[in-house]
């Protein structure tokens, strides 16, 4: 695994979270907006991938992977209750 590229794709998708977010914040319609909430919600559900793939490999130390799988279930939630 090349660590710069594992990051690199962490980075990626968390970028996604908050750009569909608000993406659909901006949107006039409450279903255009809820998709755009959905698609935030499956890309937060890919940071916690990520975040698995960095700590198999060693790559994340336990209270970093901790820490931010904590931050992602808040982010979850928040995103289930707004779709």
């Amino acid at each position: 695994m090349d660590m710069p590229n594992d990051f690199d794709q962490l980075v990626r998708v968390a970028e996604a979270v908050i750009r569909n977010i608000a993406e659909g914040a901006g949107r006039w319609s409450p279903a255009d907006s809820a998709r755009h909430d959905k698609i935030a919600r499956g890309e937060a559900m890919e940071c916690a991938g990520s975040l698995d793939v960095l700590k198999l490999a060693k790559l994340v130390s336990a209270e970093s992977y901790n820490r931010g799988i904590q931050l992602l279930e808040s982010v979850v939630a928040m995103l289930t209750k707004m779709v």
